[in-house]
Parts: C-alpha cells; structure tokens; sequence
C-alpha cells in the first residue's frame, strides 16, 4: 500500500478504517487438514467402513482403504460399491450407518489424542497473529474439534457440510481462503493426502507435506514426517511477508460456513 501521510489519511478514511485496510492487505493463514495432520481418527474411518462393508459381504481392507483418505462420504461409498448399482436414498442410507459406526467410535475422542506438536503450533501460530482455518471433508469436523477443546484456536471451520466438492478440488481452500480475508498467495496449507496437496496446488497455495515419504514432485514446498517435525521458522519463511508483532489473540468463537454462503466475514478479534 502506497505511503499515506496522516493529515491525508484522517481526510479519507473514518478512524480506524485505515487500520483495517493495513490488518487485511498484511494478512497470513495456515489452513490445515484434519485426519492425520491434527488427530489420527483415520483408523476409526477405516474401522467405520470395515463394519460396513462387512455388513454388505463386500470385501475390504486397509490398502483399499487408503484411496479413501481426503475424500467425501460419499464418494468413499461409491468406491466402496464399485460396480454394484443402489438407488440415491439407499445410499444415503448407507453412508448414514457408516456415520454411526464412525460417530460410535470417535465419542471416545479427548485432548490427549492431538498428535504430538499439533496444541504448541497452534498456540504459536495465534501469538503470530495468523489466521487459522480448519479444511476437512469431514462432516464430523466441528465435532472432533469440539472434543479436542481446540475449536477455539480456528478462525473458519470448511467442513463437509460446507462446500460441493471435495479434494483435489481446490473449493475448500478457496472458501476459507475468502472467508478470511487473506488471498491464496498468502495462505499454507497443512495436509497429509496427496488429493489434499493437489487441491493446495490448485488453489495456488503453498503446501507442506505431512507424510513419511515424499509426495508426487513439486506439490509440496516442505515435508515432515509429523507435525511436531515442523519448526515454527521453517513455515513462517513460506510466508510472502512476515505477519504484524500485535498482542495475541488467545480466544475466538470460529466462524462455520454452511454450504451455499455467498461470503462471510473473518474473525472480528483480527480487525483493531
């Protein structure tokens, strides 16, 4: 933004207007992933579509199970049924017993099930002041963030209920990207499926890789075998500009976009 001298600024802009502008135009965001990047609950995914398929007699396993990972309900079931043909509403149906089965395993879920590194990042993160999303397929999210008592850590919740298209389709980041007031280029994304990465490269986003091995070439910029692997410094270098020093934020009630929103509005903590 050109340099403004203050007689000029007080002339343009009502008071504090002119430091919202400078809060948005210098805005970063990590957008992170769910399912193995904050918590392991791929094992009960896996364990939810292991009851069906054995209540169906169709065979499954865990090698089949990983083109599941990052993917919709719904697309999961129709992998899961290949080429077996059911009606919209038995699906429906089907993938609502797997919800169940899902939903029966994940009560179990408490803070001490954050993977190693995840509350630290977080928390570091926030005293930055940098925007956080949460972008899961999952339409469980706002659920499993609720039991890991780190809801409030988020600015934007992106779940399965809020866009049409999951990954690789870039819509999820680009959502939360808009949500928060903070352009692609300015954001990085935090995941651990390569269709997650795939939807970062779409969006036009930095990524960093969770995973033990390297991903497909240049869809991730960093990788790290966990998350407690990631130096705070290493993903605030990927930044295209270093965030403001302001006083932390500590609290925030996140915003949920439901599906069909036209626009929202980021975290109001973020505008002096």
């Amino acid at each position: 933004m050109p340099s403004v001298s203050p007689k000029v600024k007080s002339a343009l802009y009502p008071q504090g207007v002119f430091r919202l502008l400078q809060s948005r135009q210098l805005a970063c965001a990590v957008l992170f992933d769910l399912d193995g990047v904050l918590v392991n609950t791929a094992e009960f995914h896996y364990l939810a579509w292991q009851q069906l398929a054995d209540e169906l007699s169709i065979p499954f396993s865990r090698s089949a199970n990983e083109a599941f990972r990052g993917v919709s309900r719904m697309e999961c079931l129709d992998l899961l049924l290949g080429s077996l043909t059911l009606t919209p509403e038995e699906k429906t149906r089907l993938a609502d017993r797997k919800n169940e089965h899902y939903s029966r395993l994940i009560a179990r879920l408490s803070p001490n099930d954050l993977l190693p590194g995840v509350l630290p990042l977080l928390q570091q993160l926030r005293a930055q002041r940098i925007r956080l999303a949460l972008v899961s397929a999952s339409r469980n999210a706002r659920r499993v963030l609720s039991l890991l008592n780190i809801s409030n850590l988020f600015d934007v919740i992106i779940d399965g209920h809020s866009t049409t298209r999951s990954k690789p389709d870039p819509q999820g980041f680009l959502l939360a990207s808009q949500t928060l007031a903070v352009p692609p280029r300015r954001c990085i994304v935090v995941e651990d499926a390569l269709a997650g990465l795939q939807a970062a490269q779409a969006a036009q986003m930095s990524a960093i890789a969770i995973m033990p091995e390297d991903p497909t070439p240049n869809l991730a910029r960093l990788r790290f075998p966990c998350l407690s692997d990631l130096p705070l410094r290493a993903l605030l270098d990927l930044l295209p500009i270093q965030p403001v020093r302001k006083p932390p934020i500590t609290n925030t009630t996140p915003v949920y976009v439901s599906a069909g929103s036209t626009f929202a509005i980021a975290s109001s903590a973020f505008f002096p």
